[in-house]
């Protein structure tokens, strides 16, 4: 009979175990739950319920769990404060003498152990958390196509003219540190921001946004075979909102498609005419149609029109060429 697990060689499934045990973070040191767990230690960390909720998940399945990719920003903020704690002084200083961060290139320092250091204290703002509720939105998974609007533009009546919307609603969009399970006002918000954000996109700023997505390729690509992985771009079969969601448009064949990951964003959040402004706006992206077409074949010829049409049309187009060539269509 096989001995119970010991705890040595027990698997740790939780996020934490995740992230530690990464090629690559051999410098990091495990946090203890208990620490993360205590508000003190958090306090002035911008962050989402979600995100932290995912942090302590004991359990980590990173294709369901997985909310904003801000996990790894929440927990490395929080381990620059345990690494300075008695424990965590404690923890380093065994990967210290374990050699664990590295040694010293230079010869005369004859490989003297190293520690870990930065070179700033201040969060950059390209790790900075962003905790506004357009934050949340717009990083949320399926929501990739989805553009920043900026809070000016929000907060310009103009641009809100002829929405119908709540103040409550409009809040909550501006809201710079959201907690879905508390702000949560209408489920109007969504629809609200959606709506915004289609004036934004064909504004100058929306369109220069929107071309920076589009060269990414963050709007997928045509799933043409003959277009050769064109770049698309998002576009709504209605204006009106709850009509349609969004499809894609592909400028080489100039046809509209699902996009490969069936987001579920309202296609009224582009529009109908964005595309086509956005190549008005930017024609040296216009790209040129597909020079190959596919060619039906059979035993390698090529088939006629009628054999690729259905059973009633093909009768039809028949018909018209036996009447067509009959000696009774031509005068006497």
């Amino acid at each position: 009979m096989s001995s119970p697990q010991s705890n040595e060689h027990k698997v740790d499934a939780s996020w934490i175990g995740w992230f530690v045990g990464m090629i690559g973070n051999e410098f990091v040191c495990r946090v203890p739950i208990d620490f993360i767990e205590n508000k003190f230690n958090l306090t002035g960390l911008e962050y989402f319920k979600e995100t932290l909720d995912v942090v302590l998940e004991p359990l980590f399945d990173r294709s369901v769990a997985w909310v904003s990719g801000y996990e790894e920003k929440l927990y490395c903020m929080i381990h620059a404060r345990y690494i300075v704690s008695a424990r965590g002084l404690e923890d380093m200083r065994l990967k210290y003498e374990r050699g664990d961060f590295g040694s010293c290139p230079r010869f005369y320092c004859k490989e003297q152990k190293t520690l870990p250091v930065g070179l700033s204290d201040n969060q950059s703002n390209e790790h900075k958390v962003d905790a506004s509720w357009i934050g949340w939105f717009v990083g949320m998974i399926g929501n990739e196509f989805v553009c920043r609007v900026p809070i000016d533009f929000i907060e310009n009546k103009f641009n809100l003219t002829g929405l119908e919307y709540f103040k409550e609603t409009l809040d909550v969009v501006l809201e710079p540190l959201f907690d879905r399970s508390v702000a949560w006002v209408s489920g109007y918000e969504e629809k609200l921001y959606c709506m915004i954000h289609a004036r934004y996109i064909v504004s100058a700023r929306g369109l220069e946004d929107m071309r920076l997505k589009y060269e990414r390729g963050d709007f997928g690509s045509c799933p043409r075979f003959y277009c050769k992985e064109q770049k698309t771009l998002p576009v709504g079969l209605s204006d009106k909102w709850g009509q349609s969601t969004v499809k894609i448009y592909c400028p080489s064949c100039k046809d509209v498609f699902r996009p490969k990951y069936r987001p579920k964003l309202d296609g009224a959040m582009f529009g109908t005419s964005f595309p086509h402004l956005f190549f008005m706006e930017f024609p040296m992206l216009k790209p040129q149609p597909p020079v190959e077409k596919y060619v039906p074949r059979l035993h390698g010829f090529r088939l006629h029109e009628s054999a690729l049409m259905p059973l009633e049309s093909s009768e039809t187009l028949t018909e018209d060429i036996g009447s067509t060539s009959s000696p009774s269509s031509f005068p006497n």
